[in-house]
């Protein structure tokens, strides 16, 4: 487990989680597809399904959203991927 500190909190976060924020922070407000994410976080040969970035995001938004009901940090972009939003 990494410890990332977010608006003077600390997380626990797995290292494929703190790529996707490196990621997310790298590209703020735009849409990132679920195929780019994958193959930034997983690399270009992962076989596997777009459940897994899913289960991640949510495990993610568990971590740091005040509110997962309603995601303010990490918006899903149905049909397409997420988007960080910046302050």
């Amino acid at each position: 487990m990494n410890k990332v500190t977010l608006n003077d909190e600390t997380f626990d976060l797995s290292a494929r989680e703190v790529k996707l924020l490196q990621i997310f922070y790298a590209n703020p407000d735009k849409v990132l597809s679920r195929e780019r994410l994958l193959n930034e976080v997983w690399g270009v040969t992962y076989w596997g399904t777009t459940r897994t970035l899913d289960q991640h995001i949510s495990h993610l938004r568990n971590k740091i959203e005040p509110n997962t009901a309603n995601a303010s940090v990490i918006k899903t972009v149905h049909g397409v991927g997420y988007r960080y939003e910046s302050e």
